[in-house]
């Protein structure tokens, strides 16, 4: 990803492995406070939504209301983890090398069968 999004800007992360296009509604989440926040206070995630959240190492789903699927990325993008249909109140989720984090409606992964070592685009909407 090139120049830090703003709150405004609309990422798309595309899974370059297998040559499709996982989310095109991504917002970021970059800033302490953005980060902070993550997905508290949303009701659910449309199939094309997602949250990127940047530096990120480890989530927790306290506060929320519905399962996420999440993907996690080493600096290249390229994908160290994931976990599928993380329920809410989990207190950490974490892989080793991680440093940004994709979350995404659950059951993305095993639909569009996401797997270890993919790696990935995520860049502002043209």
């Amino acid at each position: 990803m090139g120049a830090k999004p703003n709150s405004k800007t609309i990422l798309r992360a595309f899974n370059q492995t297998k040559n499709v296009l996982v989310a095109g509604q991504v917002k970021p989440a970059t800033t302490f406070l953005t980060r902070l926040k993550g997905l508290l206070g949303t009701s659910q995630l449309a199939r094309d939504q997602g949250l990127y959240i940047k530096p990120c190492g480890a989530i927790h789903m306290i506060g929320m209301t519905y399962a996420i699927d999440a993907i996690f990325f080493d600096d290249q993008l390229i994908v160290v983890g994931t976990e599928s249909n993380i329920p809410p109140g989990k207190l950490l989720v974490q892989f080793k090398g991680a440093t940004s984090v994709l979350e995404l409606k659950a059951g993305t992964i095993e639909d569009l069968q996401i797997d270890v070592g993919d790696k990935f685009l995520v860049e502002a909407q043209e």
